[in-house]
């Protein structure tokens, strides 16, 4: 079984994308990276707040990268 990295994001009525709060640096640098290579998006990371108030006004995606 192979492990495929995916993430939830969302994008607001301006075309943001907004990634969600991370628990470490290491891990928000690496998301935000490999987001921005696989989609050619710039992902902004959310505060934990501003999550919660994005994903009940938009719907929240998921990307998975394909092997």
């Amino acid at each position: 079984m192979t492990n495929k990295r995916s993430t939830e994001y969302v994008i607001d009525a301006e075309g943001k994308c907004w990634l969600p709060p991370f628990s470490s640096r290491m891990e928000g640098w690496a998301r935000y990276n490999w987001f921005r290579n696989l989609t050619k998006l710039e992902g902004h990371t959310a505060s934990e707040s501003e999550w919660k108030g994005l994903t009940k006004k938009y719907p929240v995606q998921i990307i998975t990268e394909e092997q």
